[in-house]
């Protein structure tokens, strides 16, 4: 696929710059930060899919999760407390 870009002066230059500072030319820095830029958008699913697989073979409960989040939040809370 190729897409021809109006850029002004300044914005091309700035680019130009960041490629050479990285050691790329320009549509090899553009095509980075497009597809960096591209999985960003991802879905709160696609971004705790690996968690979900982690508890799922962890073998644990939820019910077992919820109680080591409890004491988790319990513990920061009683650390935070005592720096006061």
């Amino acid at each position: 696929m190729s897409v021809v870009l109006e850029l002004e002066p300044e914005v091309e230059e700035k680019l130009k710059k960041r490629a050479s500072a990285r050691g790329t030319g320009l549509n090899e820095y553009l095509v980075s930060v497009l597809k960096k830029h591209a999985n960003i958008s991802r879905t709160l699913d696609d971004v705790l899919a690996p968690a979900r697989k982690n508890f799922a073979d962890s073998g644990m409960t939820e019910d077992e999760l919820a109680e080591l989040v409890d004491r988790e939040i319990k513990a920061v809370r009683a650390e935070r407390k005592a720096l006061k």
